[in-house]
């Protein structure tokens, strides 16, 4: 039943979130992050939803570091999940932390198959290149 009712709370929380994206309403995304945290209260183990309040408070609410938090924890259990992986290096990067972004995107691109390994190796080359100045 936790179960249940946790995913039906993420869901709402997408809700809130696609509004807020489509409507350019920014007080939707704060809902959206307390939708995808109680989803957590309920299920501390969904990684859907972890990672979704991540996004929603490092890329749209700019709480990089609260968005960190959430993705090591994620990254914690599976070093190599990709999506994780490349939305931290987002937000490593968008606080100056350009060793760590460097890295993590690295770790990304050795995994097989990433749907954005353009765009990641993209990132990679512009950040190796602010190193190297």
């Amino acid at each position: 039943m936790r179960f249940l009712l946790a995913w039906l709370v993420y869901y709402w929380g997408g809700v809130h979130r696609y509004f807020a994206i489509s409507n350019n309403v920014t007080g939707e995304f704060k809902r959206a992050a307390a939708c995808f945290a109680k989803a957590l209260e309920i299920k501390p183990d969904f990684r859907d939803a972890r990672y979704a309040l991540a996004g929603v408070l490092g890329r749209e609410m700019g709480q990089h570091e609260a968005a960190i938090t959430h993705l090591n924890i994620i990254l914690s259990k599976n070093p190599r999940d990709g999506d994780a992986l490349l939305t931290r290096a987002q937000s490593r990067q968008d606080l100056g932390h350009i060793e760590g972004a460097l890295a993590d995107l690295e770790a990304y691109l050795a995994l097989p198959g990433q749907p954005h390994h353009d765009l990641a190796a993209r990132m990679a080359g512009f950040l190796q290149t602010a190193i190297d100045q």
